[in-house]
Formats: C-alpha cells, sequence, structure tokens
C-alpha cells in the first residue's frame, strides 16, 4: 500500500471481536500512508480478544508513515505512526498478537511514537510474554538498550481511559514499551531534580520515577513475578539529593511493601562510597519527619545517606518509630 489516507488507518482500518483474524505476512509494505487525523499512521486495529480474536502482523514494513493532529487541540489523536492496536480482553494463555519482524522507518507520530502504539489494560503483561521478553511486540532486529525506544510506545490502561483521560493521566499511563519489556528487579531509581518523572512504568534507572513516595505506590507483582512483598527488600536508589515535602511513611499498607532499603547510587549494604557521592535526603518543611516507620513488621534499611531537616526550630524527629519490637531501622 502506498500513498493511502484516513481519519483512523491510513492503509486498513480494522475492527475485530468473535473469532475475528487479521493477518499480515510475506512480505507486505506500507509506504507514505498516514493518518490525517487521527490514529495509525498504517494500520489502526480496534479488537476485543475476548473470543481468542487475532492481530498477526509479521514481515511488513512500514515506510514514512505517518499520524497526524492538525489542530493541536484533541490530546487522544496523532498516535501510532505505523500501527495503532486499541485492545480489551486480552490474556496471556491465548496471546491474540504478533507483530514479529515488523519493520518501522522514518515512521513519525505527532505524539512522538515511530513506529507502534498499543493501547491496553494488560500492557505490563503483553510486554513480558516470550522469549525474549517482549517478544509479541519488538519489531524487527529490536535490541534492548540500543535500539531507539520511540519505535514501541503505548498506554497502560483501557481503550475508555485513553480516550478520556486528561494530560495529567496521558503522562502517568503512557511510556516506551521497553520499559515493560526490561527486567527491573526489585529497584526503583529516583531522581528529584533532574530527569525523574513519576509514571507507572518508571523504575529503571534511564527511566527514574521523581518521588520515593510515588514508587511506594507501584504494584510490586507487575514487575517481578518472584518478588514477595513484605517479604523481600524493595530498594530505593537516589541518583542525586532528594528535597521531600511530605513524609515517607513505611508501614503494612506501603503498596509496594513495609521491607524497604533506601540508598545512594552504588552505595548499600556491606558497601563503602566516598563522601562526595552520597547523598541527601532533607526537607525545607520545620515539622517535617523525613520518615515515619510503622506497623507489625516494617522494616527500613538507610543506607549512603546524609538526612537533614535541619532548622534550629525544628518540632519533629528525624525519624518516627512506632509499633512493637519487630520494627527495626538499620543505618
Amino acid at each position: 500500500m502506498s500513498g493511502c489516507s484516513g481519519l483512523n488507518g491510513g492503509g486498513i482500518y480494522s475492527s475485530i471481536d468473535g473469532t475475528g483474524k487479521l493477518t499480515i505476512k510475506e512480505s507486505c509494505s506500507f509506504t507514505n500512508c498516514y493518518s490525517s487525523d487521527g490514529n495509525g499512521g498504517g494500520i489502526y486495529i480496534d479488537i476485543d480478544f475476548t473470543i481468542q480474536s487475532q492481530i498477526s502482523v509479521q514481515s511488513t514494513t512500514f515506510y514514512s508513515c505517518q499520524a497526524f493532529n492538525p489542530q493541536n487541540i484533541n490530546i487522544h489523536k496523532g498516535y501510532g505512526s505505523g500501527i495503532f492496536i486499541s485492545g480489551i480482553n486480552w490474556d496471556s494463555i491465548n496471546n491474540g498478537i504478533n507483530l514479529e519482524q515488523v519493520e518501522y522507518i522514518k515512521c513519525e507520530a505527532y505524539q512522538g511514537d515511530k513506529g507502534l502504539f498499543v493501547v491496553m489494560d494488560e500492557l505490563r503483561q503483553l510486554c513480558r510474554l516470550g522469549n525474549p521478553r517482549g517478544q509479541y511486540v519488538r519489531s524487527k532486529e529490536y535490541t534492548t538498550e540500543l535500539s531507539d525506544i520511540s519505535l514501541l510506545m503505548g498506554y497502560r490502561g483501557s481503550p475508555n481511559q485513553f480516550e478520556s483521560a486528561t494530560s495529567e493521566d496521558l503522562k502517568d499511563k503512557i511510556s516506551e514499551l521497553e520499559y515493560y519489556i526490561r527486567d527491573s528487579g526489585n529497584q526503583w531509581h529516583i531522581s528529584t531534580i533532574n530527569s525523574g518523572i513519576n509514571r507507572l512504568s518508571c523504575g529503571l534507572k534511564p527511566n527514574p520515577c521523581r518521588t520515593i513516595n510515588y514508587a511506594f505506590l507501584l504494584t510490586p507483582l507487575l514487575f517481578e513475578g518472584q518478588y514477595i512483598p513484605n517479604t523481600d527488600i524493595a530498594t530505593m536508589i537516589l541518583l542525586e539529593d532528594d528535597m521531600i515535602d511530605t513524609v515517607i511513611n513505611i508501614n503494612t499498607a506501603t503498596i509496594v511493601g513495609n521491607n524497604i532499603a533506601i540508598q545512594s547510587e552504588n552505595g548499600g549494604e556491606g558497601k563503602t562510597l566516598s563522601i562526595d557521592k552520597i547523598y541527601k535526603i532533607g526537607s525545607n518543611s520545620e515539622s517535617n519527619t523525613l520518615f515515619n516507620v510503622n506497623g507489625d513488621g516494617s522494616k527500613l534499611g538507610l543506607y549512603h545517606l546524609k538526612l537533614d531537616n535541619s532548622f534550629v526550630t525544628s518540632t519533629s524527629p528525624l525519624i518516627l518509630l512506632t509499633g512493637d519490637t519487630t520494627n527495626n531501622i538499620d543505618a
């Protein structure tokens, strides 16, 4: 297909349910196709996976395809320069998506992607499926930590949520798929001053969270299947000084778990770190406790940090520890 255009889906618009299937293979190509005022420069797919619907696009090239948003007033348009997928009811057992060996060349979307954009609640699970991880969404020769991460992007939420999302919600839930594909273990990197963004995919060093408190809200089971909250240690790694606005609470209700370690980069229990590499956690509030640790079994380890709420008129302790004797601080 060459030079095709449409409001949604420049080359193909497909709505799939029941046991419907869309299959494209055998060296097909989409060249200079574009979405004029919507999503999906090459292909737009709306799919319900309830009864094993399937998308299979393999060994296909998208060249110079684009998704436009000419009026720049609708924040839900201009995604998916090559392929845009809006999916519901996906599950990993019947996985109905296979986009292996698709190639995106010089594709551009108004909203930033350079190939694929997927809207789906189960986006993280899809990106962790296969061997290598992300097998069914990786483009041709895509290599984590080397390829252009803008080739593969998505919104982690339902299509209905996407269509009604505010700009803040889009910022929170849109991410490059690389950050869901890669193994993050039980570590979350924090960058308050420079590059940190509080969004669902944050945590890896190239994609740090902005605040420790936001990282505490992330569901650890969506990161690593072997991670056990409240038993395994969830480690927060500072990439720079961190000035907090609100107290950092560690308790049984902390979503990421109540066994927490906080440390400067390259620090940690049993390690040594030069003084110039030790970062500060501080507060500009006279009444702000930095850490409040409470609840049975809550644990906090602090390693290679400077703690400072240094107002001479401060009215609160740096660390407030309440609960039974199983609570402890390791510093």
